[in-house]
């Protein structure tokens, strides 16, 4: 198990700290199909829906926030809707760890 940060596109609904297992536990949290998007900078992976936009999905605000503000180049991306899962980045596709501990105090607080 792996601490990961459950990032709803409410607003109003805090971000949270969760436990995931692997990869399928992550798809079941955001939505029946994901795509990983690395933030290099910040040493995380987030998942998304990759049919965010078209199924109408709120927008993200806080993770697309948390994107832009790692690099101004993502600014010319589209914003993320839906709800996202971060996870700690191991550089490979196959493997997942525990979110940085500066990116939980960031985003979920002490």
């Amino acid at each position: 198990m792996v601490t990961a940060i459950f990032v709803p596109c409410d607003g109003s609904v805090p971000a949270s700290i969760v436990e995931v297992g692997g990869f399928s536990e992550c798809q079941s949290l955001v939505a029946d199909l994901v795509i990983p998007v690395d933030i290099e900078e910040a040493g995380v992976t987030m998942f998304v829906d990759a049919h965010d936009r078209q199924k109408g999905l709120l927008l993200n605000l806080r993770a697309t926030r948390f994107r832009r503000s790692r690099d101004l180049s993502y600014r010319r991306f589209p914003a993320l809707h839906g709800n996202v899962l971060i996870v700690g980045d191991t550089g490979s596709t196959l493997s997942i760890a525990d979110v940085p501990t500066n990116v939980v105090t960031e985003l979920v607080g002490d």
